[in-house]
Order: C-alpha cells, then structure tokens, then sequence
C-alpha cells in the first residue's frame, strides 16, 4: 500500500527565481507582501531553510537558544578551569543575634 501524500503546508506557495548576474531575486504573491521597504533574510544552518521575516533574527527562539547553549558552554568551561562561580544570596532579612 502506498503512502499517502503528505498534505500541503497552508499558505504555501512554489514560485520561480529569477537569476541576475550573481543575484537571484524573487517575486513574492501578494498574500505574501511586506508592510515595509526592508525584510530580514536569514538562513537555518542545520537544514539550509531560508527564511524571510519581517522581524531580525536575533527576536528568534533560535537566537535564545544559541544564547543560552553559549552560556553553559562558557560556564562549563569556567568550571573545568576551576573557577568557582560563587551564588549570591539575595535573601534581605537578618538574624537576631
């Protein structure tokens, strides 16, 4: 038995590039169309994914995680160097002597 064909992503279009000298340029249907004279292009590196937005790619999840994987890494790091990273106890209530 075949499997059946996966159904389409909504809102997806095929469309033709149009190549320029070293350039390739797109023309966009207008479902598609930008409220600005400027987009953002990025591309995923795990899956080559080129992804045009309308918001910088430092606003993704994408860009949070790559942050906070860089943070452990540096904190790893500084743990096997054996500098301690001390806690700061923000606790503002004091004992009774």
């Amino acid at each position: 038995m075949e499997n059946p064909s996966p159904e389409p992503i909504p809102h997806e279009h095929v469309i033709k590039l149009v190549k320029n000298g070293s350039r390739q340029s797109l023309i966009l249907p207008e479902s598609f169309n930008f409220d600005s004279d400027e987009i953002f292009v990025s591309r995923n590196e795990q899956t080559g994914d080129v992804i045009l937005s309308s918001h910088s790619g430092d606003r993704t999840i994408e860009a949070l995680l790559q942050l906070v994987r860089k943070l452990e890494h540096e904190s790893d790091s500084q743990r096997r160097k054996g500098k301690n990273i001390t806690s700061i106890n923000t606790n503002t209530e004091e004992k009774d002597a």
